[in-house]
């Protein structure tokens, strides 16, 4: 796969963003190996309105399905959310909110997202480590893919419209009138 540096982007980084997301990068292909499908830039970073020290950096990663239900362990899950946590890979950004799921995943419109993992990270941050779909709100995730399925920036793999499923425009509409109004269950 090629490596975010070997990609022409529309928008350009910092320098210290683009070592970042070239580490983070290889991070998940060294951990995640053939499994990984691609990596992706979604968020202001991605659409041209990256403000280095007030934005987060947003990044989607998708593997192939296991043979088996989950793909990885819990323990696979924790360890993978250790090796690209602040600590270990400094984020140069207020904050890393990451976000792992399977190509099954995403290959269809989903209101509730499947992720299997969902971390954020920074410094001076607590952190967050989401195992369970169910208990995030949706209408983060569906944001995030209906414009990262459009406007995203493939840092490795084929381009995210290639990846995401295209969500139906009243559940987009939904999420951005309040996020109130997006049904906890489907």
């Amino acid at each position: 796969m090629p490596r975010y540096s070997d990609r022409v982007m529309s928008t350009s980084l910092p320098a210290p963003e683009t070592a970042y997301l070239n580490a983070l990068s290889a991070v998940l292909q060294q951990t995640l190996g053939p499994m990984l499908v691609g990596v992706y830039l979604f968020g202001s970073a991605a659409y041209g309105a990256y403000e280095a020290g007030l934005s987060d950096l947003d990044v989607q990663a998708v593997i192939a399905q296991a043979v088996i239900a989950q793909p990885l362990t819990e323990a696979e899950y924790r360890a993978l959310a250790t090796a690209i946590s602040h600590a270990a890979l400094p984020c140069p950004a207020r904050k890393l909110e990451f976000v792992l799921y399977t190509r099954a995943a995403v290959a269809t419109p989903s209101r509730r997202p499947q992720f299997a993992l969902n971390f954020n990270t920074g410094a001076g941050l607590p952190g967050h480590l989401g195992l369970d779909p169910a208990a995030e709100a949706s209408h983060w995730f569906v944001l995030d893919i209906a414009l990262g399925r459009e406007l995203g920036r493939a840092l490795m793999g084929p381009p995210p419209a290639e990846v995401f499923a295209p969500l139906p425009r009243e559940w987009v509409l939904s999420a951005l009138h309040g996020f109130r109004s997006i049904p906890e269950h489907p």
